[in-house]
């Protein structure tokens, strides 16, 4: 990620919709197989807030954090969190069969050997422990902001099943988020590439207004009441909520 990309980032983290609701989806998943006593693995923390929420949500539980970035891990300290690692995701540095949960959201495009790097995460998993993963959605949405985040791809539902069970997961939920940004994405990425948009032209992350965030938040937290129990067609990000098996 650009350095200076990177300081917006974590300004944006903790009130813009897209991280809100992104934080409100992974709840919503983990709710019904969270319990007293789990450990549970942040991959690609960034700035701590998902953590900060978790241990807030559950007081029970114990929650770690790794990212390649120094000065994300220095943010969660800042914010008082403990068990926080600067760590290259591909290869943790971590006890085999030791957590419960394992999120990564918004992580594995950004490494060059997903496969490699899912394999790794399934040891870090106790027999019968859930990932939880979250990934930028369809080729066709590839757009200067997934440069600027130095992405990798972009995946399809199929492409995310296939990859995780490769990697000895079985998956047990999946489907698509945000899809009422969907078509409107299209149609910009459509814009953009007819009017050739260069990387420095945008940045594509910035504070909207009030009532816009306020909308945002709220169409997306309607639908986010559904994630799990409706598959959407389609959607910027696909998730798949995966789990290792007992033997």
């Amino acid at each position: 990620m650009d350095k200076d990309f990177e300081k917006k980032y974590h300004h944006f983290e903790e009130k813009q919709w897209w991280f809100t609701t992104r934080r409100v989806a992974i709840h919503h998943l983990l709710k019904p197989i969270i319990k007293p006593e789990m450990r549970v693995l942040d991959i690609g923390c960034s700035g701590g807030v998902l953590i900060h929420e978790l241990k807030s949500k559950y007081a029970a539980i114990e929650v770690h954090g790794i990212d390649v970035s120094e000065e994300a891990v220095k943010k969660c300290k800042e914010r008082g969190l403990t068990h926080i690692f600067c760590m290259d995701a591909p290869m943790p540095q971590l006890e085999t069969s030791s957590y419960d949960i394992i999120i990564a959201s918004d992580c594995l495009e950004h490494i060059a050997d997903d496969r490699t790097a899912l394999t790794n995460w399934n040891q870090l998993l106790k027999p019968g422990g859930m990932a939880l993963i979250f990934v930028p959605a369809f080729p066709a949405l590839w757009s200067v902001h997934d440069e600027l985040n130095h992405h990798y791809r972009r995946y399809t539902r199929i492409e995310l099943l296939t990859k995780l069970q490769q990697a000895g997961l079985n998956p047990v939920k999946s489907g698509y988020w945000n899809i009422v940004l969907f078509f409107p994405a299209i149609a910009i990425q459509f814009l953009s590439r007819l009017l050739r948009y260069k990387k420095n032209d945008h940045k594509n992350i910035h504070t909207p207004s009030t009532v816009v965030n306020y909308l945002l938040t709220t169409w997306l937290n309607i639908e986010n009441c559904l994630l799990g129990k409706v598959r959407y067609p389609a959607g910027i990000s696909t998730w798949c909520l995966a789990r290792k098996p007992l033997k």
